[in-house]
C-alpha cells in the first residue's frame, strides 16, 4: 500500500451528509486506504478483468444447454428407476 501523501484529501464523500473524507489520500492515488487506493496501473480492466462479460453466450446457446441438461437429467433418472444407473445420484432440484 502506498504511503499516505499529506497534502491531499481523500476524495471520497459520504452519500448521505456529502461532506469529503477527512483521510489523507494515499500516494499516487485519489482516495485513502479506507476508500480503496489503488493505482490505476494495478487495475484490471476488460478480458482481464474476472468478471468481464464476453457476450459469448447467446439466449439460443443458453436454451440449447439448458434443453441437453434437462434431456441428461431424464435419463439419468429413467436409468435409476429401471435399476441400470451406478453411481452418485444427479445434484440439485429434480423437475
Amino acid at each position: 500500500m502506498p504511503l499516505p501523501n499529506k497534502f491531499q484529501r481523500c476524495r471520497a464523500k459520504a452519500k448521505h451528509s456529502q461532506t469529503q473524507c477527512l483521510n489523507p489520500a494515499a500516494y499516487g492515488c485519489a482516495t485513502c486506504r479506507m476508500h480503496g487506493a489503488r493505482k490505476p496501473a494495478s487495475i484490471k480492466r476488460g478480458k482481464d478483468h474476472p468478471m468481464f462479460k464476453h457476450g459469448e453466450a447467446t439466449i439460443e446457446a443458453n436454451e440449447e444447454h439448458r434443453a441437453v441438461r434437462t434431456e441428461l437429467r431424464m435419463l439419468a433418472l429413467l436409468m435409476d428407476r429401471i435399476g441400470l444407473g451406478s453411481g452418485p445420484k444427479l445434484r440439485g432440484r429434480k423437475s
